[in-house]
């Protein structure tokens, strides 16, 4: 196998936390199983090991602070080493910089950068850093998101030519839709009968937990027999358990916290929501439509992409709550409306696979190294 076919790939992130990008860099590394190095730009994290299970090496830097100018020596000393056909800046963002500078400062000719938030979160100085400098010398952006790309090219920050799109992968058999009484087991004893409405996610203020809180107490106030489940830990989870009390929701509303077995938390749902003010591509989404829910989500990123309005579930705008309820109570009112949106949706989401995902990154890098884009 040549070079052209196995590239050897420098991958760069800001960190290995359990967040949904993090994951899919997991699922490329041992899907693809590419040639190279991931070189992390803080030490630890959720999927360090998990990585280094897979026998893929993992170079860890010391964080001084933001803004380091020997984080940035060590980066392009790691470039200089490891001599890497493609530099992969795997997300971007404010971290991004370290690569995009050292990269630019090397005058390394095969740049890949990874566009896993929306372009308009960044702050107006980076943005107007990468637009005026830091863009140039890319040789592709690969967005997540439909709606990131089409920002990218229509604000006039990359050419059309330079921007693709490749949506996130999942580990389809891992959701298999099937109910059982070790998922159920997970819920409170008098919750048995009760159509659970739930979410999966981080408590911070993209995701919208208040929001999500508004709803429950609008739902229950018109459907007493909803009950609602939340997994995932954050910066705000003393303030919205605060919240949660306040709207009188305690017996209700369960805080489930930081949880790794989401296919079994999912599997205890009849109804997923998404209540996210901003999103890429949100990966649990995906998930929960392998687990054959019907779902209501908000129009943030690519949400409307995936999820079909009126056949796999429903689309509200960002904050409307009153939506959102009335979303939720036509689900919890049918149930045969349930199965057939999960059904649907179920359906759609086979062509989201991991190892679609692994193909289409290996013949972008097959076109980055050859430069000549395969029909």
């Amino acid at each position: 196998m040549t070079r052209l076919d196995q590239p050897r790939v420098l991958y760069i992130v800001s960190q290995l936390g359990q967040g949904g990008a993090e994951q899919q860099l997991y699922y490329l590394l041992k899907y693809l199983k590419p040639n190279g190095t991931l070189l992390s730009l803080a030490p630890g994290g959720y999927w360090l090991n998990p990585i280094r299970e897979l026998g893929y090496p993992v170079i860890e830097l010391r964080r001084y602070g933001s803004y380091d100018v020997r984080r940035l020596w060590a980066v392009m000393q790691v470039i200089r080493k490891q001599q890497p056909d493609i530099v992969h800046l795997f997300m971007d963002g404010v971290p991004g910089a370290y690569g995009r500078i050292a990269t630019l400062l090397l005058r390394h000719p095969r740049v890949v950068v990874g566009i896993r938030n929306h372009p308009a979160r960044d702050p107006y100085w980076y943005s107007l850093l990468t637009r005026v400098g830091l863009n140039h010398h890319i040789t592709l952006f690969i967005s997540n998101a439909i709606s990131s790309q089409k920002y990218l090219v229509e604000h006039d920050h990359v050419p059309e030519h330079k921007s693709c799109f490749v949506p996130n992968g999942i580990e389809l058999e891992r959701f298999f839709p099937a109910r059982d009484s070790i998922a159920r087991s997970l819920l409170p004893e008098d919750w048995g009968d009760k159509v659970i409405v739930g979410t999966v996610g981080r408590l911070s203020s993209s995701k919208s937990p208040e929001t999500f809180l508004q709803v429950a107490r609008r739902v229950l106030d018109r459907n007493p027999t909803v009950r609602f489940l939340h997994a995932g830990d954050g910066p705000l989870r003393e303030q919205v358990e605060h919240l949660r009390h306040a709207l009188n929701l305690d017996g209700c509303v369960q805080f489930l916290g930081s949880r790794s077995d989401v296919p079994e938390i999912l599997r205890t749902l009849d109804i997923f929501v998404l209540t996210s003010s901003n999103e890429g591509t949100p990966n649990v989404v995906m998930e929960a439509m392998a687990t054959a829910l019907p779902c209501v989500v908000t129009d943030t990123g690519d949400c409307k992409e995936i999820v079909t309005h009126g056949q796999t579930g429903f689309v509200a705008a960002v904050n409307d709550v009153e939506a959102l309820t009335e979303h939720i109570l036509c689900l919890a009112n049918d149930a045969q409306l349930r199965r057939a949106y999960g059904a649907a949706g179920c359906q759609r989401i086979q062509a989201f696979g991991v190892q679609q995902m692994a193909e289409q990154y290996q013949q972008l890098y097959h076109e980055v190294m050859t430069g000549v884009k395969q029909a």
